[in-house]
């Protein structure tokens, strides 16, 4: 991986994407699971482990396996709905999430999304940004590359984080994040 984290675009299809972003909608309508608000992200509203996004992470954990080169283990997805203003906090990702991924599902048509940034120390210097589209992922090792939003600029921007551990690392133990299954919403 180029910088610490590779893009593939289209990951996802438009019409999946468009399927996808109408039940985070409904999801986050309903209330039920969503946090608001966390030591990353103060202000947004997020659901850790849902069917549906434990579900991508299941289905993609062959496949990103293959572009990072090792044999993978799903932790949990986590599901981010940023508004206007909102940010994410510059950080380095805890244990089970030693491979993530960012995956965007929407943001408003005809607008530029808000970019992720990347960078081996703790600083904006030399920071590489990365803007995703619908569709798009970025994968990163999540424990050595710090990354960042600054506050969205848009209305809105949906995206799911993907987290997994190398099966054969020191965190093998933490599949499934604790959790005993994925689809689980809490630990």
């Amino acid at each position: 991986m180029n910088n610490g984290y590779k893009v593939i675009e289209g990951f996802l299809g438009l019409e999946f994407t468009k399927f996808v972003e109408q039940y985070f909608i409904t999801r986050f309508s309903s209330g039920v699971n969503v946090h608001y608000g966390d030591n990353q992200s103060p202000r947004c509203m997020s659901i850790y482990g849902d069917p549906l996004g434990d579900t991508i992470l299941k289905l993609c954990t062959d496949h990103v396996s293959t572009i990072v080169g090792k044999q993978l283990l799903p932790t949990v997805s986590f599901t981010r709905l940023y508004h206007r203003g909102d940010h994410l906090k510059v950080h380095l990702d805890r244990p089970s999430c030693e491979y993530s991924a960012t995956l965007c599902l929407a943001y408003p048509s005809g607008e530029s999304p808000s970019p992720i940034y990347f960078n081996d120390k703790k600083t904006s210097t030399d920071a590489h940004k990365v803007v995703l589209k619908r569709g798009d992922l970025c994968i990163y090792e999540g424990c050595k590359n710090y990354h960042w939003r600054d506050p969205i600029e848009t209305d809105y921007l949906l995206q799911v984080f993907l987290h997994w551990v190398d099966s054969g690392g020191e965190y093998r133990d933490m599949v499934f994040d604790n959790r005993g299954n994925l689809g689980i919403m809490s630990k």
